[in-house]
């Protein structure tokens, strides 16, 4: 077939084949070429008229209808080859796609090459286009697409992964963090490296790091370091650094020791040991704990400077006699006429309780009848009658307390008395049983009394309270000592927020031998009679760990131990709150008890008990706190009430020892955790923990705005995907198998959660920016200060 003589539009008047390629040559051009620019040429063309098809063999043809037709106007397939086409099926498509990408190739050879040289191949059958060719082309096409499109997802995903370290990166001010951890570690951690750990080096070591952090200023520097050191009077504050605090009244308290007048007595209750070394002090509760270190001698007077308030002057009897060897129960009810059937049990704690009953009872008895003189017998040689109750069973003395005024000490400024303590002749009368008590030391004795009815009427209150208010009114908090938080580094700028928090878990103890029939510590019955037939009693009394966690109180408070450092005999377990169920079988409160908290009134419908044990993993925890406020003593009694109270025993299973600080140079809070673990075979071992993290971290600059959009951008691209891909699966009604892929589920999951945690994280951030606004010059945030 010729074409016109003018060939195409455009083009040379070359009429040789030698240089021209055949359609075969070009789709393998296609092939070979540029992938992208044959797809968009593809998509870019205007559809081709169709090409009229010709049966060769088993193949088609598709040539032009004739060579001097112009393209754009080529026939259609003819209706014969309808059949063919349906034959064909899916190859429609493609074939329509290579015609218009042959037409796409000629209707571009502006230069060079003639359209007749290609019809002349399509006629020699050089340009046909087979299935398979076709076929082929397909699938390198798709493969190639496909391949593109991987690398780009790839690229994509590499961006979005870059994107979220960025950000992680951006919330983590590492260098700060290290710096803080690396300063915290070098003084919690190092002293526990390469130790053999015992009970006694857990003691030294919390002992050590609270001497680092609880360290009291030194008074007399010249520098007043608020809030350890203030304006002072008496022993408190400084008054050197800080001046003298304004606004006190100068108090007296004055008593008349009623053996100091009675020399004679006085000896004698020496002698025996049985003086009862009455002492005095004040509380004060603006200052909240009492004027003087140690308690004041009865004998003279004291003035002392104090700041408006409530004042409790109490008193105390240190030296108990009663139920004492030298004044056993009998032998006093013996001195006092007295039934010894009646007579009270002793106390069975010490304390320096004043005022009990027993305690008349025994002056009266043990000391004032030796100094007993007969009317009838004044040379003493006759001491067959009993002194009598009425003048002896006494106890106290005079005192007073007030404000001192300018002209001195007048009744006007006597703000309370004391007065000794007596039964009234009433009360003395109803307590005669009316018979004589058997006794070889006063035979000539008329009356016996019941030593209960005795003392059920006696009275003898301890203390007395006053108010002061010179430069306030009734009911007016005094402010004296500071109420912020002082700054306590565990090392340099690192300063310790609250306190330290001591916890411990504790197991239960079980027999060893367990009862006939039970297994235990993978020992059954058979096993354990053989152990109890081998070892007899050393097994069967034996103790072992069982696998559940203790409640059970444990210990003993030292403060009511008399053999303890700390102990005082000014407390009573009532004003600690101890209940009867809190004391041990001495009568002594136990040390140690699980934590319990309250709980809101709406979920305390809920549960049975409104106190509820704090549980760790689901074990009871023992607390133990120190408060960053303490002073140096403070801090040794408290260590002193853990080593001498027993804190760590056999039962001991975990102790976590638990410190958060600030640093306001770098902005970071650091928690660092000790843990320290009892191994069953008697090991300890030790474990710390600690994290940091910076306030600079939450604060959100503009890339990494940026860098959450477009990972939300991401994440909403790659889900999109996804739940196209549930939509094909629920089309084909194959969920069951795209969901029973994991790696699906996780695809979801991974690209939800990431981008959540990202804006979690900041929405966080921006509270706790809000909830700790830094002080003016850096400091630890007014929120931890108050």
């Amino acid at each position: 077939m010729q074409r016109g003589a003018g060939g195409m539009p455009g083009e040379a008047g070359n009429g040789g084949h030698g240089d021209e390629k055949s359609v075969e040559d070009m789709l393998q051009d296609v092939m070979d070429g540029d992938l992208l620019e044959t797809k968009r040429s593809i998509l870019s063309v205007p559809p081709p008229a169709p090409l009229q098809a010709s049966p060769l063999g088993s193949s088609t043809l598709f040539t032009p209808a004739s060579a001097g037709d112009d393209l754009a106007s080529l026939p259609s397939r003819r209706q014969s080859d309808a059949p063919e086409i349906e034959r064909e099926g899916s190859l429609g498509f493609l074939s329509e796609q290579v015609g218009r990408h042959t037409k796409n190739l000629l209707s571009s050879m502006q230069s060079g090459r003639r359209a007749s040289a290609i019809e002349s191949d399509l006629d020699d059958h050089k340009g046909v286009v087979s299935r398979e060719k076709v076929m082929a082309l397909k699938t390198r096409i798709e493969d190639k697409i496909t391949l593109a499109s991987r690398y780009r997802s790839l690229l994509m995903f590499l961006l979005y992964c870059a994107m979220y370290v960025w950000v992680l990166y951006d919330q983590t001010d590492t260098d700060a963090s290290y710096v803080v951890e690396n300063s915290i570690l070098s003084v919690v951690a190092t002293p526990l490296e390469g130790k053999d750990l015992r009970t006694s080096d857990i003691y030294t070591w919390l002992q050590d790091l609270s001497l680092v952090i609880f360290k009291d200023p030194v008074c007399g520097d010249g520098v007043c370091e608020d809030p350890l050191e203030y304006a002072g009077f008496g022993r408190y504050g400084c008054e050197s650094d800080c001046g003298r605090f304004p606004n006190t009244t100068t108090t007296f308290v004055n008593f008349e020791d009623p053996l100091a007048s009675n020399p004679a007595a006085y000896t004698l209750a020496t002698e025996m040991g049985g003086h009862p070394d009455w002492t005095w002090n004040a509380f004060s509760h603006t200052m909240g704990s009492f004027v003087f270190a140690e308690d004041q001698s009865v004998i003279g007077s004291s003035l002392f400077d104090i700041p408006d308030g409530v004042l409790d002057v109490c008193l105390y009897h240190r030296n108990k006699i009663y139920g004492k060897q030298s004044f056993q129960t009998s032998v006093l009810a013996l001195l006092g006429t007295m039934d010894p059937q009646t007579m009270p049990a002793p106390e069975p704690r010490l304390n320096y309780d004043y005022g009990d009953a027993r305690e008349a009872l025994a002056m009266h008895a043990g000391i004032f009848t030796y100094l007993y003189v007969p009317e009838d017998n004044p040379t003493g040689t006759n001491l067959t009658v009993a002194p009598a109750i009425s003048s002896k069973l006494t106890y106290g003395f005079f005192g007073a307390v007030g404000a001192l005024a300018s002209s001195g000490i007048g009744d006007a400024n006597v703000l309370a008395y004391f007065n000794p303590c007596s039964l009234t002749d009433a009360d003395i009368e109803a307590a005669n049983l009316g018979q004589t008590c058997p006794s070889f030391i006063y035979p000539r004795a008329t009356g016996c009394y019941d030593a209960k009815v005795l003392l059920q009427n006696w009275q003898c209150p301890a203390c007395r309270t006053i108010d002061l208010r010179e430069y306030s009114q009734p009911g007016d908090d005094v402010p004296v000592r500071p109420t912020n938080q002082p700054q306590r580094p565990v090392s340099p700028f690192n300063y310790i927020i609250g306190g330290i928090a001591i916890e411990q878990t504790r197991a239960v103890q079980v027999p060893c031998a367990p009862t006939s029939g039970e297994a235990r510590f993978d020992c059954g019955d058979y096993c354990q009679q053989t152990r109890k037939r081998i070892f007899g009693s050393f097994y069967e009394e034996s103790m072992c760990l069982g696998s559940n966690a203790s409640s059970v109180p444990y210990g003993i408070d030292p403060a009511f131990l008399s053999s303890s450092s700390i102990f005082s005999g000014k407390l009573r377990p009532s004003d600690f709150g101890y209940e009867e169920s809190d004391l041990s079988n001495a009568g002594v409160p136990f040390g140690f008890f699980p934590s319990f908290y309250k709980i809101s009134p709406q979920l305390a419908q809920t549960i049975v008990n409104e106190k509820t044990p704090v549980l760790k993993g689901g074990d009871p925890v023992f607390r133990v706190y120190m408060d960053s406020r303490y002073g140096n003593e403070e801090t040794m009694n408290a260590m002193a009430h853990l080593r001498e109270g027993y804190f760590l025993d056999n039962l001991t299973k975990t102790v976590d020892v638990s410190l958060l600080t600030f640093n306001p140079v770098n902005d970071v809070f650091a928690l660092c955790s000790v843990s320290f673990t009892f191994l069953d075979g008697g090991q300890i071992e030790s474990t710390v923990y600690i994290k940091s993290r910076a306030l600079s971290d939450f604060q959100v600059s503009a890339g990494r705005v940026v860098a959450m959009v477009l990972i939300c951008l991401g994440s909403g691209a790659i889900l999109r995907t996804e739940m196209s891909e549930v939509y094909e699966a629920w089309k084909n009604k194959d969920l069951a198998s795209y969901f029973g892929d994991v790696w699906n589920i996780l695809d979801i999951l991974s690209f939800v959660s990431i981008p959540a945690s990202v804006i979690i994280y900041d929405i966080i951030g921006a509270q706790v920016l809000a909830t700790f606004p830094l002080a003016v010059n850096g400091t630890v945030p007014y929120i931890l200060r108050d």
